[in-house]
């Protein structure tokens, strides 16, 4: 994943923030929209999985997954974790080589599993 700016990125880890959606929209299509930005600064990340429903901490999220090029080379993998929340949309990306995603899931899941909203 490239940051804004596409002086680095993230060739393992995850991201995390909020989105605000330029229209008032459901979550799936402000995911989207959201993709759609994130497409802007990385053209090659691509979604690869539709979006899946998902609860975090009580709340109904989507899961979508992605795929792209590294910006270390190769493959990489990303899973796109969206919230709606009254600030925006709360959103984690994980990220991982395509070979090494597999490995990585279970800390994903983990992360996922403790996220708490106040």
């Amino acid at each position: 994943m490239r940051t804004a700016g596409g002086n680095g990125g993230i060739g393992y880890g995850a991201a995390v923030s909020y989105y605000r959606p330029r229209y008032r929209t459901d979550l799936l299509n402000a995911t989207w929209e959201l993709l759609q930005e994130m497409q802007e600064v990385n053209p090659n990340l691509k979604a690869a999985i539709e979006p899946r429903q998902v609860q975090v901490a009580g709340n109904p999220g989507l899961i979508v997954g992605l795929t792209g090029r590294s910006p270390y080379g190769g493959a990489e993998r990303e899973m796109l974790l969206t919230v709606r929340r009254p600030q925006g949309i709360f959103y984690m990306v994980f990220i991982a080589p395509e070979r090494q995603y597999s490995q990585l899931q279970p800390a994903f899941d983990r992360m996922a599993r403790s996220i708490r909203f106040q």
